[in-house]
């Protein structure tokens, strides 16, 4: 109940300035200045959860065709067909730099100054996730001089030295994990303060960071081989994930939408034919959980650009008021170590059963919970087909992009670095390739325009970490 009485304060904080003009990212006049961690850390996560759910959630779940604009009136075709809103742009770019980085580092002084190494940790680990999402959506962003007060206008790092000041920011914050008590609590919404959880956070987001530093040509097999040995997050009871609640105000703001313009029904996004191509084949009894089935009862995904159609829509079970912004999950953590395995001469076998099985044991006691018999015959099923693939790592890369599906932009972020499966343009893109990468906001093109200029009009071109 504590945690839910934080949360509606910091929602009800983040709905009043949410919608707010912003500047450069280095001078904000409305953004913090003081650093009590108990008050600001909460509304930093809610602030993460609420950009997450409602300004780019549909856009990136369209651009790997896991979800598709197909609905009524076709109102999310645009960025499906790539016109991506410079106000989703905008905003995504000033909830990272403004609210979580700024107002982090605010955390992260005042914490040095009183010697609380657990809090310092806390807040550098969720800088790295924040740099992460901001690279797999934009790719070359400012990170060295990203949160200097003194420098108006940062410059751009490219994408190989994010990742790579990533893995070490990271590694700097595990280092001031200690046993003391005095750690952000009751107002962390992810783990409580159990730092043996932020721990394991800080390794899977290393563990990511690196696949997409490996993926681009770097040399961090080693690195990688040691993480395999590290506490990661491998089981839905280590899952980061901040919380939404089926109590008003608190609810997943994607579903609010759905409220306020459908009556809480889901009429506007189809699920994407690659993905129900793959479940369908398998007889995946996760499609029961992500979609419904159409007026035929049967499970028929919606070519990517598509008006209308007898298809399945998206399913409350994943669109519902109390369900919480995934950070990190098991399934992903679990399936990128098995195709590191198995790219690297040792079997990714059980690591894919494994996490296929968090994928669905996620649902446990949950809408869209999966029958344990069916849950066994799947895995048998896919098991045959691992087996018997002359292909192996491309069997793993499809179920984490099944796994992904509803998760972005991790999931778009896989498909631009594995391409598996392979997709088609949407009807009437605006690109004669898949997007791959997110527009850089107006204000920034302005205010930054000199370091900015270079990393305009990229979003069709593949990011480093591609390999192309």
């Amino acid at each position: 109940m504590r945690t839910l009485r934080l949360l509606l304060i910091v929602l009800v904080a983040v709905g009043l300035t949410a919608c707010d003009d912003f500047l450069d990212i280095n001078e904000d006049p409305n953004a913090a200045t003081e650093a009590d961690p108990e008050l600001l850390f909460p509304t930093i996560l809610a602030n993460t959860a609420s950009n997450r759910a409602i300004e780019f959630k549909a856009d990136v779940n369209f651009f790997p065709q896991v979800w598709s604009s197909a609905g009524a009136a076709g109102v999310f075709n645009n960025p499906e067909r790539y016109v991506v809103s410079p106000f989703s742009a905008g905003n995504t770019w000033n909830s990272i730099y403004q609210n979580q980085l700024k107002e982090l580092d605010l955390i992260v002084q005042d914490a040095e100054a009183n010697g609380f190494d657990n809090i310092v940790a806390q807040a550098q680990i969720m800088s790295g996730w924040s740099y992460l999402q901001a690279t797999e959506l934009y790719g070359p962003i400012p990170f060295s001089e990203a949160i200097n007060p003194d420098i108006a206008r940062p410059a751009y790092d490219e994408q190989e030295d994010v990742l790579r000041g990533i893995v070490d920011l990271l590694e700097e914050a595990k280092g001031r994990i200690t046993d003391s008590p005095i750690v952000i609590g009751d107002a962390d919404l992810i783990y409580g303060g159990n730092m043996e959880q932020w721990e394991r956070f800080a390794n899977s987001i290393q563990m990511r960071a690196l696949m997409l530093l490996r993926n681009g040509g770097a040399s961090v097999d080693g690195e990688i081989n040691a993480q395999l040995g590290r506490p990661m997050i491998r089981s839905v009871a280590d899952i980061a994930r901040i919380p939404f609640f089926d109590q008003t105000g608190n609810e997943n703001n994607l579903w609010k939408l759905l409220n306020q313009f459908s009556g809480g029904q889901n009429i506007w996004i189809h699920a994407g034919e690659p993905v129900i191509e793959i479940m369908n084949r398998d007889e995946d009894p996760r499609r029961a959980t992500f979609f419904d089935e159409n007026s035929a009862g049967e499970f028929a995904g919606s070519p990517p650009g598509v008006l209308g159609g007898d298809f399945s829509f998206v399913s409350l079970n994943i669109m519902r008021p109390d369900y919480p912004e995934i950070l990190i999950n098991p399934a992903e953590i679990l399936l990128l170590e098995a195709e590191f395995l198995e790219e690297t001469g040792s079997s990714g076998r059980d690591k894919l059963e494994a996490g296929v099985r968090a994928s669905m044991d996620f649902y446990d006691g949950q809408p869209g919970a999966i029958d344990a018999a069916e849950k066994d015959a799947f895995i048998g099923r896919l098991l045959d087909r691992y087996d018997n693939a002359s292909d192996k790592v491309e069997v793993i890369q499809e179920q984490l992009y099944v796994a992904l599906t509803g998760q972005n932009p991790e999931g778009w972020t896989n498909w631009r670095r594995t391409k598996v499966p392979a997709l088609e343009l949407p009807q009437e893109a605006v690109f004669n390739t898949i997007i791959r990468r997110y527009p850089l906001p107006d204000n920034e093109r302005t205010a930054n325009a000199e370091n900015a200029a270079p990393f305009i009009g990229l979003e069709d071109v593949p990011m480093w970490f591609e390999g192309e």
